[in-house]
């Protein structure tokens, strides 16, 4: 489905990629870990064919990606910003509606096809209930479920996003996990997702990818292949623990704390006094 070929990406005169090699299968669930800075989110955006690799291919169903007008890039492609500022009072409806963009013609009425899409994406969203809400009233969560509601009104083979859970509490990365996982496996949608937060990665993701702070591949493949002690301390530079969820068998990360002794806190105490 995807495969990029020694591709390098800058802004600039600084280099964020530099000659990335990956396949990613059709129907595969990809998530991409690693610090701030390492071009997760460039290579979501080169992806997408904003950003213009300075060298190498980027293929799309085995075409170059450069060849593919905008509008057949929209119809294969969609996306979920980790932030998008809605400043017009649309109603979720109208905004999902936008996801039938690349399928319309100037000045026409939505077709049987654009309203079947729109309703489906929002039953499966679960924001149907929303449609008449105007989108600047929900809730941060909403929103976000708004948003990929858009993504999924086009009816894509591939969906990018960006930091789907950030900013939402525990619930609502939960949902929105559970989700994209439905997806995945229901419709066969292939999904890549930036993500901070290992554990909700490993828990559903069906491949990771890890990246150095420099860009670069350091692991990939199932999540218990690239989520070990070793890889995690060495890209993050903290000390953790990793152990197998009780009910998944998945690898889950745990901080290793280190902490003060007693005797160590009133020797402390005495030295201020």
């Amino acid at each position: 489905m995807i495969r990029l070929d020694g591709v390098t990406v800058g802004y600039r005169k600084r280099v964020v990629l530099t000659e990335l090699s990956l396949e990613i299968a059709g129907g595969d669930f990809v998530a991409l870990l690693g610090p701030n800075g390492c071009g997760k989110s460039t290579l979501l955006r080169t992806l997408l064919g904003f950003q213009v690799p300075s060298a190498g291919v980027v293929t799309l169903t085995g075409r170059d990606l450069r060849s593919m007008p905008a509008r057949e890039r929209a119809r294969l492609v969609a996306s979920v910003a980790q932030e998008e500022t809605l400043e017009f009072d649309f109603t979720t409806e109208e905004v999902v509606r936008l996801g039938r963009t690349p399928y319309a013609n100037a000045w026409s009425s939505p077709s049987p096809a654009d309203r079947s899409a729109v309703e489906a994406a929002m039953r499966l969203t679960q924001v149907d209930g929303l449609r008449a809400r105007l989108v600047t009233e929900l809730s941060g969560g909403e929103r976000r479920r708004v948003m990929l509601a858009r993504a999924l009104a086009q009816q894509p083979q591939v969906l990018l996003l960006d930091e789907p859970t950030a900013n939402l509490d525990l619930r609502f990365q939960f949902e929105m996990m559970q989700l994209l996982s439905r997806l995945n496996t229901e419709q066969r949608l292939t999904v890549v997702v930036a993500i901070h937060q290992i554990n909700l990665a490993a828990a559903v993701a069906k491949n990771v990818i890890l990246f150095d702070g420099n860009g670069r591949i350091v692991a990939a493949g199932p999540p218990s292949a690239v989520i070990t002690p070793e890889q995690i301390e060495g890209v993050f530079g903290t000390p953790v623990m990793v152990a197998a969820h009780p009910q998944t068998g998945r690898p889950q990360v745990i901080l290793q704390y280190q902490t003060s002794t007693r005797s160590d806190d009133s020797q402390a105490l005495d030295d201020t006094v």
